[in-house]
């Protein structure tokens, strides 16, 4: 059984593994001069390649059945087995993420390649597929450079649009398009945000441990806490990159209400404990001046900006000047810090793609495609993305096994 792989990330690694190893006669073509250069950026270059606490809620698509299927057809733990049996030996840390115990990422990426080696499979590098054809019982693919291959069967592991660094692009949209699938609106996640707020480049590198949430039309789409980290375009950071599915549409969406996001300054405060605080901070010394009276508490440039948002000026305005509504604007700027997001950082910057190939038209457990015969499709290029901490590595290994094994198989 003669099998193409397209794309040489890590679900395509895994795809053409796995295929191999169920008695495929398997070539891999990636369209950079090597396999696997994103996977040696993740986890800041240590690989999180996966999560102890993988579940459908961490997961996110316009159709959810796909995510239950393969999270049933694939546990974690086959995962770790898979690359247990490579030499790798995971680090479990306390947030669930998984890490290889040596903590290099590049180990995992040089035991892959020497298992596709072992394997037998041909590796083929600077080949761009440019298009996809099913003749008779074959594939018939063709190259940028015009070389071309055929295959009985052939997986689309392209990835998606992040990390265009590395060499991302809309090439395997463009590939499933032309075999007749629908591809869902695209966008960056986990990435930075944008704001709108004048105090960006004055705070510009404070950070804290706090929390966020995005809010539309009052309702609160998801709360993340974590340390925080203030630029000047607006705000980064792992709850950061955590929410920014939700506040996408903010900008780039023109059917959808505005968004906001709400910092979160004291978040194991309640609003009795804060006010508390703040008036006792206040009256304890009634000459201190304000800003001295926040010390302690907050960073020190970040001191001025909330005075100024709770209408406190100048800064250096005696405590006993400060009226107790004041105070309790102060409060309230403390607990619910509100400003507008206007947009996400680009597919530069971004780790994933939300959106992607209709989940719809594959099927759950194979990974087949429903639109053209005997073709698979894996990892980001489907309308599936997860959350930050190995959750979208996991998704990668998980379906390109599943799509390995069953082109395969047949």
């Amino acid at each position: 059984m003669e099998i193409v792989v397209i794309g040489g990330g890590a679900s395509g690694m895994a795809a053409a593994l796995e295929a191999a190893r169920y008695g495929g006669q398997v070539t891999l073509v990636e369209k950079e001069n090597r396999v696997g250069k994103k996977l040696l950026a993740t986890g800041n270059g240590r690989c999180n390649y996966a999560n102890r606490f993988v579940e459908p809620s961490r997961f996110h698509g316009q159709c959810r059945e796909i995510i239950h299927e393969v999270l049933q057809a694939v546990p974690v733990d086959e995962v770790l087995t898979f690359f247990q049996l490579l030499g790798v030996t995971p680090k479990e840390e306390s947030d669930g993420k998984i890490i290889p115990y040596s903590e290099q990422g590049s180990n995992v990426l040089d035991l892959l390649r020497y298992e596709l080696e072992q394997a037998g499979v041909k590796t083929l590098v600077d080949w761009k597929v440019t298009s996809l054809r099913h003749h008779q019982k074959d594939w018939l693919i063709h190259s940028e450079k015009g070389e071309s291959l055929t295959a009985h069967r052939v997986i689309l592991a392209t990835g998606g649009r992040a990390g265009s660094q590395f060499g991302a692009d809309d090439s395997g949209y463009r590939l499933a398009e032309s075999l007749g699938h629908h591809i869902t609106p695209l966008w960056p996640a986990l990435v930075q945000l944008r704001l709108e707020a004048d105090w960006l480049k004055a705070l510009k590198g404070v950070k804290w441990q706090g929390a966020a949430s995005v809010v539309e039309q009052g309702i609160v789409l998801r709360r993340e806490a974590g340390e925080l980290l203030i630029t000047d375009y607006g705000i980064s950071g792992p709850p950061i990159l955590q929410l920014s599915r939700q506040a996408h549409t903010s900008a780039n969406d023109d059917a959808s209400s505005p968004k906001e996001l709400r910092i979160h300054l004291l978040p194991e405060w309640d609003s009795e404990t804060i006010m508390d605080e703040l008036m006792n901070r206040f009256h304890i010394n009634p000459d201190k001046p304000a800003d001295l009276c926040l010390l302690g508490l907050f960073h020190k440039r970040l001191v001025p900006t909330l005075l100024k948002a709770a209408g406190i000026w100048p800064p250096h305005l005696p405590a006993q000047q400060v009226s107790a509504t004041a105070i309790k604007k102060l409060a309230e700027v403390c607990r619910s810090w509100s400003v507008p997001i206007t947009g996400t950082l680009s597919w530069q910057q971004a780790q994933v793609t939300a959106g992607g190939v209709d989940t719809r038209e594959i099927h759950p457990v194979t990974m087949a495609s429903t639109k053209a015969p005997n073709c698979y499709i894996t990892g980001e290029l489907m309308d599936v993305d997860g959350d930050c901490g190995g959750f979208n590595l996991y998704w990668a290994w998980a379906t390109g096994l599943l799509a390995g094994r069953n082109a395969a198989m047949g």
